[in-house]
């Protein structure tokens, strides 16, 4: 679709919209619309008359994937979804990961075995930096408050720590959703970003497993190696920084950093470092590294 620019004055330039476009989404003069310079691009978006979309399913018989299924339909971008259960656990089960996870939705309507959940409020997609940020920083913070607990030999804080991972859950599936949802229109690169979101929750549940896993062991014979714990933390802080303030000249610090970790840990391997440990540590340090790739390919 073409449009021919008009001169408004001394340098001001205007198009007309398509009139279907302005009619589908119910438009009129004084209403606000959204611009978006995008690699050569102007992109004209609206909230306004957006249609809500919405499915109707069935968790019978799905067990512990309930949680997935119901995720799922969240991350996608649905508004609305009707749900069919058989059992008091099942319905149980998506009442507590709706109400837990899902930003902005509300159970709406409750029968004998079905349910609707709906989006009844909205965070602006333009919050979307904000709350990775956050989400980076979440995860930041709870490694560095990990090595105090350690030393303090607090096995309730380490307890506590655990629990942060919701947030992170919870956040990484409201960055899913707005990517899904807005696709190009708001991302330069939508891909390589879902892939450093997905990756973002899969270090806080390390970090998560860890500390419940140092929970229940005596920290007076544990035994963790904490400057190992260090310059794991360390990596991750690399790749928080790079995403926000990207400089090519600190990758090959951020490569020695990830290959001096990698053989660290086969010396630990080698002193019979504690197995199931070492495997959280290595899988948090693999996990953050991966996301170089995607953040070039974001950055260039």
């Amino acid at each position: 679709m073409k449009r021919k620019l008009v001169r408004q004055g001394g340098s001001a330039m205007t198009i007309t919209l398509p009139s279907d476009w302005v009619k589908r989404f119910k438009l009129e003069g004084g209403d606000e619309i959204d611009l978006e310079e995008q690699q050569g691009k102007l992109i004209i978006s609206t909230e306004a008359g957006k249609k809500e979309n919405s499915i109707e399913l069935s968790v019978s018989g799905l067990g512990p994937m309930v949680k997935r299924v119901l995720g799922a339909l969240y991350k996608t971008g649905y508004d609305e979804f009707s749900i069919r259960f058989e059992t008091p656990e099942e319905f149980e089960t998506a009442q507590q990961v709706i109400r837990e996870q899902f930003v902005g939705f509300e159970l709406v309507d409750h029968q004998k075995k079905r349910f609707v959940a709906r989006k009844i409020s909205t965070i602006d997609s333009k919050e979307f930096d904000t709350l990775l940020r956050r989400m980076f920083i979440i995860i930041k913070v709870l490694g560095e408050e990990l090595i105090e607990a350690i030393k303090e030999k607090d096995n309730a804080q380490l307890k506590m720590l655990a629990l942060r991972d919701k947030d992170v859950n919870k956040l990484a599936d409201f960055c899913r959703r707005t990517i899904n949802v807005y696709g190009a229109i708001q991302f330069k690169r939508p891909g390589p970003l879902y892939f450093i979101v997905e990756q973002l929750e899969k270090v806080g549940d390390y970090y998560r497993d860890l500390c419940l896993e140092l929970s229940r062991r005596d920290l007076n014979t544990a035994g963790v190696d904490l400057e190992y714990l260090k310059r794991v933390n360390l990596l991750y802080t690399k790749i928080y920084e790079l995403y926000f303030q990207f400089e090519m000249e600190q990758l090959p610090e951020l490569h020695a950093l990830q290959k001096s970790i990698k053989e660290q840990a086969q010396e630990l391997r080698k002193q019979e470092y504690d197995p199931l440990v070492l495997h959280y540590l290595q899988a948090i340090a693999e996990s953050v590294f991966d996301m170089h790739g995607p953040l070039l390919t974001m950055k260039m």
